[in-house]
């Protein structure tokens, strides 16, 4: 539970002096791939502009829901943060905070979020919200409810400061997000505490088991980082990867860090092999509606397929972006109807992750249709990603020094 600040008058003041004068501002922290080192996306975290005020914007949080505030100032810092996202580049994600107390306020407003997307014209596929599992709602339901509400509109979720929140896994398991970020508590010197590093790699295997995205935050060293990748942690983000700034970071700045993260990802799979280029897809699991996959196809225009797995990430099949022609939405009740049931795995390539790239490449164009349609990697049955024929053809030209 955060620590309560005391409110003394000009405590108060400066608090409400903010609220008026908006007096915050948005810095944005990329989150990066442990696999290649490209940016997944951005937290936007807020800062507090006036240099008079002597309060640091946790402070003011924590002011915010004593005074019975805290969603006037979190739709302060998340307006703010998606006026500026408008500059967010092509394919990145941004991370909005949210505290799960919010929805328990008298003035919270519904629908916020979606109207400042399509004013500043940003869709739902772009924004993922963190929810902290430090959270003092005690009642799992309403963390359910914080959750349905966002994802009945199209967010993603990530549940953040995992490890050092009230409860454990099982908790994380009702919720189902797309991601878990690993608190900072867990990886500061991870490198040099067997307990961290076992808890962690515990985390890492639960996320694997249960297709969730891992995020390893803080990370402030290169042996943190070494550890990290070592352990196969997804993502991370921390000082050493990108400080927060108010642009939006195109790539990691410290060239030796990016090399760090391609040499040991090489030495962990054989850079001779197709998993070697697995790229992560879009995944569903098969208890999805068929309104979801709609909603994948209508905010991605380059999205052509959607990849079905079950609870325990077992590859099942693809919905087609061609099966799912306008005129015969209109006679469908997706909101009833399970994927799987317009789910095939006819005419897909699918590939073991250590299949060499060359072999690979034959199978592709030996496809009598869909040639150039992506590979799906597999390792023991379960979905490890997917490969651009595109992209296989350029490696491996660059292997033989054509390209």
């Amino acid at each position: 539970m955060d620590e309560q600040i005391k409110l003394e008058e000009n405590h108060v003041e400066q608090f409400y002096r903010v609220i008026r004068d908006r007096e915050i501002k948005p810095v944005y922290q990329p989150i990066v791939s442990l696999k290649n080192g490209s940016i997944l996306g951005y937290e936007a975290l807020s800062r507090v502009t006036d240099s008079n005020l002597t309060l640091s914007i946790g402070e003011l949080f924590s002011m915010a829901k004593q005074l019975g505030k805290l969603w006037e100032l979190e739709k302060l810092c998340r307006i703010k943060a998606l006026e500026c996202a408008r500059e967010l580049p092509v394919g990145r994600t941004l991370f909005l905070n949210v505290d799960a107390n919010v929805i328990l306020e008298s003035g919270f407003e519904s629908g916020v979020t979606r109207k400042y997307l399509d004013k500043y014209n940003l869709r739902p596929e772009n924004v993922i919200f963190e929810i902290t599992e430090r959270s003092d709602v005690d009642n799992n339901e309403i963390l359910k409810q914080v959750i349905e509400h966002y994802k009945g509109q199209g967010f993603r979720i990530a549940i953040d400061d995992v490890g050092a929140g009230y409860s454990g896994l099982n908790r994380i398991n009702s919720l189902t997000p797309q991601y878990i970020k690993i608190d900072y508590e867990l990886v500061h010197k991870i490198d040099e505490s067997k307990s961290q590093k076992s808890l962690v790699e515990f985390i890492i295997k639960y996320c694997k088991h249960m297709n969730i995205k891992s995020i390893a935050e803080g990370i402030e060293t290169e042996k943190e980082l070494k550890c990290l990748l070592h352990l196969g942690v997804d993502y991370g983000q921390g000082f050493l990867l990108g400080r927060p700034e108010e642009q939006f970071l195109p790539e990691i700045r410290d060239k030796r860090v990016l090399e760090l993260i391609k040499k040991i990802h090489r030495k962990k799979v054989d850079n001779r092999t197709i998993g070697s280029l697995a790229q992560v897809g879009t995944i569903v699991s098969d208890d999805t509606v068929l309104f979801r996959a709609y909603s994948l196809f209508v905010t991605n225009k380059q999205l052509d397929f959607i990849i079905v797995v079950n609870r325990k990430n077992k590859f099942l099949g693809v919905v087609k972006r061609d099966l799912l022609e306008p005129n015969w939405w209109c006679q469908v009740d997706h909101n009833n109807r399970k994927i799987t049931e317009y789910m095939t795995s006819e005419n897909v390539l699918t590939v073991p992750y250590d299949m060499p790239k060359q072999a690979v490449l034959r199978k592709a164009m030996a496809r009598d249709e869909d040639t150039y349609c992506p590979v799906i990697v597999l390792k023991k049955e379960r979905i490890y990603g997917i490969v651009e024929v595109r992209n296989l053809v350029l490696d491996l030209l660059s292997d033989s020094g054509l390209a």
